[in-house]
């Protein structure tokens, strides 16, 4: 059981120490893109996406964008639509530079809400597994336990960057380092009230 416990938790504090330092130089020193990305045909409108803080007036840039590119469909023969699309590639650049815009905050929204709320999950399970152990009850709250930090592991693993939501990303980052912190602390706290009774400790030896 002790050899079982000390290999796991020093995979688990290698994970997460790992994952603060990568977190950390993250934050410290943002994106970084390419430099050649500056001569791509849709830099320009992916740059204005990126850079427009003001969602309501993203949105409202993509309806037009978007009637603008249905009203040159319209009549149109699918057969003639590559051709159509090549003539007016500048239009269906901004549409889609905008529509991957709005669609990268919205994903980055939600892994944010879900960031805590599994994370929580995951926190809870520790607390009852680590409640359990305590009180005799060893394999299955040590497996609550182990159950609790890799749901932690999980949510505080990297994120890539997609290219887009650049500050919805650097919050997320900055949220998945504050829970890795939070996870190395419960382990490092499980670890030093992991002892079991006298008695208990000796049956499971």
């Amino acid at each position: 059981m002790k050899t079982f416990q000390v290999i796991l938790f020093l995979a688990a504090s290698i994970i997460f120490l790992t994952q603060i330092g990568r977190h950390a130089h993250q934050v410290v020193y943002g994106t970084e893109r390419s430099v050649l990305e500056r001569y791509d045909s849709d830099f320009a409108d992916k740059q204005k996406a990126l850079e427009q803080k003001d969602e309501t007036i993203l949105l409202e840039e993509y309806r037009v964008a978007n009637q603008q590119v249905r009203d040159l469909e319209k009549g149109v023969k699918h057969d003639d639509l590559e051709d159509l699309r090549r003539a007016n590639s500048d239009k269906y650049d901004l549409r889609n530079s905008l529509r991957s815009e709005i669609q990268e905050r919205e994903h980055r929204r939600r892994e944010l809400r879900d960031i805590w709320l599994y994370s929580g999950f995951g926190i809870l399970l520790v607390g009852v597994g680590a409640v359990l152990y305590r009180r005799g009850v060893i394999w299955p709250g040590f497996a609550i336990v182990i159950t609790g930090f890799s749901e932690l592991e999980y949510w505080a693993s990297p994120t890539f960057f997609g290219g887009a939501a650049d500050a919805e990303f650097q919050i997320l980052l900055v949220n998945k380092l504050v829970l890795s912190a939070i996870a190395l602390a419960l382990l490092y706290v499980f670890w030093s009230l992991r002892n079991l009774p006298q008695g208990v400790a000796s049956k499971t030896d």
